[in-house]
């Protein structure tokens, strides 16, 4: 019966002889990997039925509208509906 070769002889190591990992790369800004049309924007998303959706979706390209304008105006609306200052078209 052959012996087993040590651990050492394997290349295993004693966890306090194990050299740190080396640095990882710096992962690129979250602004860098986003289209220009989203630089310096953040998501908002809310959940609505099936039938919603459709009919915004529907009723934006209708209008010639894209949904992310239909929701910008909305909120808009809604700033103002709550004597907020409107901030959805400045950062437009």
């Amino acid at each position: 019966m052959a012996r087993r070769p040590s651990l050492t002889d394997a290349g295993v190591t004693r966890p306090s002889r194990v050299l740190p990992a080396p640095p990882r790369p710096a992962p690129p800004e979250a602004d860098a990997r986003r289209p220009p049309a989203r630089q310096g924007k953040k998501a908002v998303a809310f959940w609505v039925s099936p039938d919603a959706s459709m009919q915004l979706r529907s009723a934006a390209l209708s209008m010639n509208r894209s949904v992310q304008d239909v929701m910008t105006e909305a909120l808009d609306d809604w700033f103002r509906k709550h004597k907020l200052h409107r901030l959805a078209r400045e950062a437009a």
